[in-house]
């Protein structure tokens, strides 16, 4: 079968620059970064069609979902970070097939929104959406946390 399955996906927030990796708790959906390269147009009078340069790479950002628990340390602490001017580390770790490894994505970034949403006869299931400010390193084959 030519599919891997997301169970075991993490993901985990640091305050330390990534030296201390805290989970996420009960972590519904996480995406992956949703970047682009800006192009320039470096067309000149004799071209003859235009002409293009790749210019800084915008890394995007990560959206994810998790099933709000308000006494988990790590939900209070995402309530806290929403719209603060202050970067944190991000860790995503996306399981590989047949293997005991995992591809990890690391970047800082800013929790731009957390917000939930409490329909009758469900669960507390909140989003959030992290800007990614700086590089986004990824390790194929990485140990898991």
């Amino acid at each position: 079968m030519g599919a891997t399955s997301t169970q075991n996906t993490k993901l985990f927030r640091s305050t330390d620059s990534g030296t201390t990796w805290l989970a996420i708790t009960d972590l519904t959906s996480v995406g992956y970064p949703d970047g682009d390269t800006s192009e320039i147009d470096a067309t000149v009078l004799s071209s003859t069609a235009f002409e293009y340069i790749l210019g800084l790479k915008d890394n995007g950002s990560l959206n994810f979902g998790i099933n709000v628990n308000f006494t988990d340390t790590q939900h209070i602490a995402l309530q806290a970070d929403n719209g603060v001017n202050t970067a944190r580390s991000y860790r995503v770790e996306y399981p590989e097939r047949g293997a005991v490894t995992v591809t990890s994505v690391e970047f800082s970034g800013f929790l731009m929104s957390f917000t939930g949403d409490n329909p009758v006869n469900d669960k507390q299931a909140f989003t959030g959406t992290v800007r990614i400010t700086g590089a986004v390193t990824i390790v194929n084959g990485d140990t898991a946390e």
